[in-house]
């Protein structure tokens, strides 16, 4: 179980366990998604998925194909500067429509087949306890750990005390607690789904979609198929920094989430001002919370900035804990007995 109100803040390197692409790595295979090419009769922008998508953009929005397909080349050819983050690439050149388009779709694209091919995704058709799933990652420890002590008709107030912010468009934490909760008590997918439904989940930023009341199949479903209509669906819910900013409704729930919180544990964040911003409100200051975070790779100087930061910003009760030279899963190993009982 957990010791307090535990609010996780979970980054890109937390998905990176899981099978997911870091930003430098999202940047090339956005590229790679756009690479153009020539049916012999006209351009063609990217794979079929990407190309059939944009078909469908320039028919609702009257505009010639040649048009979005100059708006995917000229991304492609910012890329090739290998810039560190395709989200600065968006939200710097927000009012080129056509071009945040074709980001969002290949990111939709690249995503989701990472989800298909995932370490947590259910083989198709099948249930969340009918397919062997690795287990030996962050997120499933720590939720085993908040499981010690419960009983199977306890799982309706099993994550009471936990609540995430995802600054990742993915949706590993819902399917991870989905399967882990199942598999642990051993419950029907209906049963574990419906207690999942209270596990708080907020991205900043959108995400893929909501995950379908199913375990298997639906037009949103984790690894879903990858066709045209559904990329375009889940490209739509993805927003840049400044969409993300101007959803009031967005930033109460993280004001909410992170008064509510009497720790906050850092997973795979890069602490990029933004979106420290974004979590900070002048309430933060009326209590004192225990701070966590991970910093694995990070220079030892900026480590000590971020730890720092952080202390200011959320009155923490004393130094933040920060590992550098920890993975993930290392780290939340490290802290165990801080965080649960």
């Amino acid at each position: 179980m957990l010791r307090q109100n535990t609010l996780f803040v979970v980054g890109a390197g937390a998905s990176f366990d899981f099978g997911f692409p870091l930003g430098s790595e999202l940047v090339e295979l956005i590229r790679g998604e756009l690479s153009g090419r020539s049916d012999g009769n006209s351009p063609v922008l990217g794979s079929f998925e990407i190309n059939n998508a944009f078909q469908i953009i320039a028919n609702e929005t009257a505009q010639n194909f040649s048009d979005v397909y100059l708006s995917g080349q000229k991304l492609a050819n910012i890329l090739a500067n290998h810039p560190v983050s395709i989200d600065n690439v968006i939200a710097t050149r927000h009012k080129d429509t056509n071009l945040v388009s074709v980001a969002k779709l290949a990111i939709a694209k690249i995503l989701l087949q990472r989800e298909r091919q995932s370490i947590v995704a259910t083989q198709d058709g099948t249930g969340l306890r009918s397919s062997p799933f690795d287990q030996n990652n962050w997120l499933n420890f720590c939720l085993q750990r908040m499981f010690t002590q419960l009983y199977a008709e306890d799982t309706d107030n099993v994550f009471n005390k936990a609540r995430f912010i995802s600054f990742n468009y993915d949706r590993c934490v819902t399917q991870i607690a989905r399967r882990t909760l199942a598999s642990y008590f051993h419950l029907e997918d209906s049963i574990a789904i419906a207690a999942c439904e209270k596990l708080k989940v907020i991205h900043p930023y959108g995400s893929l979609g909501e995950l379908p009341a199913v375990a298997k199949g639906g037009e949103t479903g984790f690894g879903q198929k990858v066709n045209p209509t559904t990329i375009l669906k889940m490209a739509r819910n993805i927003k840049t920094f400044t969409e993300g900013v101007a959803e009031t409704d967005i930033k109460a729930q993280i004001d909410e989430a992170t008064l509510w919180a009497e720790s906050i544990v850092f997973v795979g964040f890069g602490y990029i001002d933004e979106n420290l911003k974004l979590l900070q409100s002048n309430e933060l200051l009326s209590k004192q919370r225990r701070i966590y975070g991970s910093a694995c790779k990070m220079p030892y100087a900026s480590s000590r900035s971020a730890m720092l930061d952080l202390n200011g910003r959320f009155n923490a009760a004393s130094v933040a804990e920060f590992h550098v030279d920890k993975n993930a899963m290392a780290f939340v190993q490290e802290y165990e007995k801080d965080i649960f009982l």
